[in-house]
């Protein structure tokens, strides 16, 4: 399936550094995830910790990247890093705080 829409990423790292505090503006406060069937699926295949994956809370996460449209620059999506039982999760946030997917990282750091 085709986008809607053309996204570039950017990392955490490389900036630029008003997109990130924006976003850690609009993700500031603890919230439960919403998940979607498509999603849910994904995690279930992965044997991902669900219940503690949608249990979002920005002091404990690490943001990742996030993903704006670029034909207005506005932000879509974020990656955030978690680490759950001892396993490294990137969690994609969508808008209105629902999980798109989950994946465990393969390096101890991002």
């Amino acid at each position: 399936m085709t986008p809607r829409f053309a996204t570039a990423r950017f990392h955490v790292r490389s900036g630029p550094d008003a997109l990130f505090t924006r976003v850690r503006h609009i993700m500031g406060v603890p919230v439960s995830l919403r998940t979607g069937r498509h999603a849910l699926e994904r995690l279930a295949g992965r044997h991902a910790p669900t219940g503690r994956l949608v249990e979002f809370d920005p002091d404990t996460w690490e943001l990742v990247s996030a993903d704006v449209r670029t034909d207005t620059g506005k932000w879509v999506k974020s990656t955030w890093s978690v680490d759950v039982d001892g396993r490294r999760w990137w969690v994609v946030i969508g808008l209105g705080s629902t999980v798109v997917t989950a994946v465990t990282a393969l390096s101890a750091r991002h």
